[in-house]
Formats: structure tokens, C-alpha cells, sequence
């Protein structure tokens, strides 16, 4: 019997030191300067662990909502079909029209309505 691989957050080992390395990629040099300053090392398990966890961290901070988004839609598009992709996407178009004619009906485009003054 075989012993069984160690993991963190799903990940082995190996896998954990290449998105580390990723990470690591992704960061300031001023960052990673500390990092080495801080003792922190993409090697043994602990450190790597310890890394992992200091990387995100780091990362966390530099998100914009918009990736955000970008990152919570791919992830769920994985779990759906192409069904029920393209069926939320009608939804989505059916309610952004609705809201466009809302607005419309709140806010109209009359030109004839609008009073030009123009100071000399």
C-alpha cells in the first residue's frame, strides 16, 4: 500500500510550488524583495504552504471588482450548460431591455425641448 499524496487545497506539492511561482510572477519586485527578506521560500512543504498563503494575500489586495466578476463568471460558466448559459444570457438581454425602455419612458430624447443659451 502506497502512501498517499499530501495536499493543500487540492493541490500537490509540486502543483502548489508552480502557482506560487505564478504568483509570485504577478507581484511588484518591491513585494517580492520583501518576501525574501521575510524568510519566505517556495521550498518544503511548511514554507510553501506559508508562501501560498502570503502570495494570496498579497494578491487579494490588487483584485479590482471587475476581475472580480470576470473571475466568479468563468468559474460558474464550469458548472453549467451551454443551455444554461445562452438561457440566463436571454434573461439577461430580456431585463436589460426592459430597463432600457424604462429609462426611455423616465428620460426621452426630445432635441426640440432643449433651451441653448449661449453667452457672449
Amino acid at each position: 500500500m502506497g502512501s498517499k499524496a499530501r495536499l493543500y487545497q487540492g493541490q500537490t506539492y509540486r502543483q502548489l510550488q508552480a502557482h506560487n511561482k505564478t504568483l509570485r510572477q504577478e507581484i511588484t519586485s518591491i513585494q517580492r524583495q520583501q518576501l525574501k527578506n521575510d524568510g519566505y521560500k517556495n521550498i518544503g512543504w511548511h514554507q510553501v504552504i506559508s508562501l501560498h498563503e502570503k502570495l494570496l494575500e498579497l494578491s487579494v489586495g490588487d483584485l479590482t471588482l471587475e476581475s472580480l466578476f470576470i473571475d466568479a463568471d468563468r468559474i460558474g460558466n464550469k458548472y453549467q450548460t451551454r443551455e444554461e448559459i445562452n438561457g440566463l444570457h436571454e434573461q439577461l438581454a430580456q431585463i436589460n431591455n426592459e430597463i432600457a425602455a424604462e429609462m426611455d419612458r423616465y428620460f426621452p430624447d426630445n432635441d426640440e425641448k432643449i433651451e441653448v443659451i449661449h453667452f457672449r
